[in-house]
């Protein structure tokens, strides 16, 4: 068997590669072009500011991205880039409104469990951009001092022998800013943004620090009162705790609480100094305020130990061991409300070390990655449940996607029909197919298709249309002396109707020839036209999918097309058409697919019923055939 190919289709190969553009297969300058021709498009928006972000160039990103989420604002994809583009420009705040954004219009939930601990981290990075400015302003600022009812707690200053206590600095200083933030009347500074602050300070001071530190992170905090105080350890199991509330403005001590009891009295103590601070800031409580006060968080003083340690550790940017010692905590007193939300949030933050390129892969295997061409395990599950689909109910992008090749059982086969002809003809027989790819053509639409649907805008710049011609021949030899060829055209357009539906249609037309000698067959036309309907439930590990085979092809050959028809579809030659119709027919089916440990497990089945049809055209005589239910499985 000999090979043949022209130098046009080699030309026609090489033109195709050229045009080809890698990731989504279309550039940047592509990309561009088709929201220059359709700037009111979502779709056209929102692919180029993808596209942007990954090159890195972020700013356009922004733009693009944000003309995308006006046009379509409960678009998650959209949320999610814009929000990775905003991080990337240093504008945290509208990474977390955006994150915020997806968390309640996503529909991808390990990406949702991603942004969570993503917004607590940036919440934290905030706040740091936010001490930095406060200081850079500092001298800005004015002697205009902050409302006398916003109270700033700072950690309380240990001194004893047992350095094991020394966590209480912290805890202590929680359960004040805790009892203080039950009244109504005072708006008491969150710890974050105080040990935030004092980092920064810190920082500047290169460790260093003065009495005037309390006033300057006071004023810094625009807060008008601060409380400081100290826990001095006495003996071996007492307690004294001192606590003063601060005046920013004149920095001079307003007032003090004191209280002195074991330690196994620590929860009683710290009661008694936060309604002595009360009365020093001129706040009178309510009965049920008063109540609310009188609440202990846990009745454990081990378990207020280790979750003290949590707090001190989390200052200190660890929050691996701060989540460690929240779990101590819990597994000492498994209702400690307090240490469960710290859990919570440090691991949310350790989570969230990952890089935007992990955000993105979250997405993968599900139709919102779809746009940002993600790729991970998630892509790995969603692949096999629409590979199984696909297998249940055919695309016709089959034909417009891939070259024609020989499955491995028609390997074996064609081998032993050589090795048959070997023994019986003594001839040599080789079966070597010219198969010439000629590539997949990605053309750009030039008008916008609007669906009227609630679930949002589509644009045809969301669909996909392929055009793959083919050229296949195959030349055997002795004893029959007989070349096949075909010539196939396979057209295949798919428009998404939705985030989870998609519709697809094909056909082709096909030109096949069998020559021997002088005598030769030929068969042409267009083919069936296959229409099919795809639909995803949750993250596309389940699909659904509907398919109707329009008899548009010529499912009747006559005599003299026997020859070419019989060889086109014989399974040791792999044509990129095999029939040109085979009348009516309908499929349904669903595949699922779900990841067990390293492997994906995933099971379908689809059901096939075609019409009856006359697959010849012989004078005088009818031939009626009348296909079984096809069932598909696995």
């Amino acid at each position: 068997m000999r090979r043949h190919a022209s130098l046009a289709a080699l030309l026609l190969a090489l033109s195709i590669v050229a045009c080809a553009s890698n990731g989504s297969g279309r550039s940047i300058a592509h990309l561009a072009q088709e929201q220059s021709v359709a700037p009111g498009s979502f779709a056209a928006n929102r692919a180029l500011g993808i596209a942007y972000y990954k090159a890195g160039r972020h700013a356009e990103a922004r733009t693009a991205l944000q003309t995308a989420a006006r046009l379509e604002p409960n678009d998650g994809t959209t949320a999610l880039y814009l929000g990775l583009t905003a991080e990337e420009l240093g504008d945290f705040a509208a990474a977390k409104r955006a994150y915020s954004t997806y968390l309640e219009v996503g529909r991808t939930s390990r990406v949702r469990r991603q942004l969570e601990g993503r917004l607590a981290a940036l919440t934290r990075r905030e706040l740091a951009e936010d001490a930095m400015r406060a200081i850079q302003q500092e001298r800005t600022l004015g002697a205009g001092a902050g409302s006398p009812t916003t109270v700033a707690v700072l950690p309380l200053r240990f001194s004893g022998g047992d350095s094991s206590l020394r966590p209480l600095e912290r805890g202590f200083a929680d359960l004040l800013t805790t009892d203080l933030s039950r009244s109504s009347k005072l708006t008491v500074v969150e710890r974050a943004r105080i040990q935030t602050l004092l980092d920064e300070i810190a920082l500047q001071q290169s460790g260093r620090s003065d009495a005037s530190t309390n006033v300057r992170v006071g004023r810094l905090l625009r807060a008008g009162r601060v409380v400081q105080g100290s826990i001095l350890q006495v003996g071996g199991s007492q307690l004294r705790v001192d606590a003063a509330v601060l005046d920013v403005p004149t920095a001079e001590v307003r007032g003090s609480a004191r209280g002195e009891d074991r330690l196994d009295q620590l929860f009683d103590l710290e009661k008694r100094i936060a309604l002595g601070l009360f009365d020093e800031l001129g706040v009178t409580l309510t009965v049920a305020e008063r109540n609310t006060i009188e609440q202990r968080p846990t009745r454990s003083l081990a378990a207020f130990l280790a979750y003290s340690r949590g707090l001190t550790a989390e200052d200190d940017g660890h929050f691996d061991d701060a989540g460690r010692f929240y779990r101590d905590a819990l597994r000492i007193d498994p209702g400690f409300g307090a240490a469960l939300q710290r859990n919570r949030d440090a691991t949310l933050i350790t989570g969230a070390r990952q890089t935007g390129h992990a955000l993105e892969a979250g997405l993968g295997g599900t139709s919102e990655g779809a746009a940002g061409d993600s790729r991970g395990r998630g892509s790995e599950v969603a692949d096999a449940a629409h590979a199984a689909a696909d297998d249940l109910n055919p695309s016709a992008a089959g034909a417009a996607s891939a070259p024609p090749r020989l499955g491995r059982h028609q390997h074996r086969q064609a081998r032993k029909v050589r090795a048959r002809e070997d023994r019986h003809q003594g001839t040599e027989a080789t079966m070597t197919p010219a198969v010439r790819r000629l590539g997949r053509v990605a053309v750009a639409s030039l008008a916008a298709l609007v669906v009227a649907s609630t679930a949002g805008a589509q644009s045809i710049f969301d669909g996909e249309y392929r055009l793959a011609p083919q050229w296949v021949q195959y030349q055997i030899h002795a004893p029959s002396d007989v070349t096949v060829s075909e010539l196939a055209i396979p057209v295949f357009v798919s428009v998404p109707a939705g985030s989870r539906m998609s519709f697809d249609v094909g056909t082709a037309y096909a030109r096949a020839r069998v020559s021997s000698g002088a005598e030769h067959s030929d068969v042409s036309g267009l083919t069936d036209v296959q229409l099919r309907a795809q639909y995803t439930l949750g993250s596309d590990l389940v699909v659904l999918t509907g398919g109707i085979n329009l008899p548009t092809g010529n499912a009747s050959v006559s005599l003299d097309q026997l020859a070419a028809a019989s060889l086109i579809g014989n399974d040791f030659l792999a044509f990129p058409v095999s029939n040109m119709g085979t009348g009516l027919a309908v499929t349904g089916g669903a595949a699922m697919a779900y990841p067990l440990g390293i492997w994906n497990v995933g099971a379908g089945a689809s059901v096939r019923r075609t019409r009856a049809y006359e697959p010849f055209a012989v004078p005088g005589q009818s031939f009626r055939y009348q296909p079984g239910n096809e069932v598909r499985h696995g």
